[in-house]
């Protein structure tokens, strides 16, 4: 579901890691756009640039304090 929601942004192949967990590489036009992950709540995790982390959790924060 996440390369056929996503997969217009990928920069690459995924990789399969050990773990579980694919790792692949997004490019967004902005910054904001980031927020298109936030569909897969805790299924996805933005690992870097630390900008686009930040960005994620501002919004996570938002929408937690939304709903309390």
């Amino acid at each position: 579901m996440f390369t056929r929601i996503a997969g217009g942004y990928f920069t690459g192949t995924p990789v399969a890691g050990d773990d579980g967990w694919a790792r692949v590489e997004l490019a967004y036009p902005v910054l904001g756009a980031v927020r298109h992950l936030l569909q897969f709540g805790p299924d996805a995790e933005v690992m870097e640039p630390p900008e686009a982390r930040a960005e994620m959790a501002r919004a996570a924060a938002e929408i937690s304090a939304r709903y309390t």
